[in-house]
């Protein structure tokens, strides 16, 4: 029996990726102890070629983007909806956003119980509509803690 071979972001090419302690630490903390320290992951100094200065960022493309293709592009049909009927980024300026945004997410996770996976009024999944309302409470949940710390 063969097995498939895994696809090329299958593969992880960080040497150690069991460490994730840093997660739980404000970014002051990771500056202090060093986690944002500009170093490659497999210690090629940085003027040597094949250098990559990486190490400890976000995976962004292997960890989410990868990951998460169709529900990612669910997402972007509530953004667009959204945006036809309010405005684009208009999200951001909502008084009382995280709050909101977490009424809203709720909404939709109970709604789904009631109507089943569909948005009778949006055609959209209440799944991709609660997943939306989540990422936008917690950017503006970071963004805001990126103010009260003085970080950006």
């Amino acid at each position: 029996m063969n097995t498939p071979k895994p696809l090329p972001w299958e593969y992880d090419t960080r040497p150690d990726c069991s460490d994730v302690s840093y997660m739980s630490k404000s970014i002051e903390q990771q500056i202090k102890e060093g986690y944002q320290s500009e170093r490659d992951p497999n210690d090629i100094p940085l003027k040597q070629p094949g250098a990559k200065a990486d190490a400890g960022k976000s995976p962004v493309m292997q960890g989410v983007l990868q990951y998460f293709p169709r529900a990612l592009l669910e997402v972007g049909r509530v953004s667009e909806r959204g945006a036809q009927k309010y405005s684009w980024r208009g999200w951001e300026h909502v008084p009382n956003g995280p709050l909101r945004y977490g009424d809203a997410l709720s909404r939709h996770i109970i709604l789904e119980g009631i109507e089943g996976p569909y948005d009778k009024d949006t055609g959209l999944l209440h799944a991709a509509q609660s997943a939306w309302n989540a990422l936008a409470r917690l950017e503006l949940i970071l963004r805001e803690s990126e103010s009260d710390h003085g970080t950006t």
